[in-house]
């Protein structure tokens, strides 16, 4: 299984965006997260001239379902 081993060189990240109401909303993650480690996670918001938004409250519900 290539989610459970080691990885080796850099590690790189996958951006997923989406615009709703010219709110742009960018999730930025581990390409290939290691299991039962923590991960960075960035979220960062912007506007619709693309200027970072300050101050914003950011909630996250991350779930694993049972396999």
């Amino acid at each position: 299984m290539s989610g459970c081993g080691g990885s080796s060189g850099p590690a790189t990240t996958l951006t997923q965006q989406q615009t709703v109401d010219h709110l742009t909303i960018a999730l930025e993650t581990p390409a290939r997260p290691q299991l039962l480690t923590e991960q960075a996670v960035i979220v960062a918001l912007s506007d619709a001239q693309g200027q970072p938004i300050d101050g914003a409250e950011v909630w996250l519900a991350l779930i694993m379902p049972s396999h």
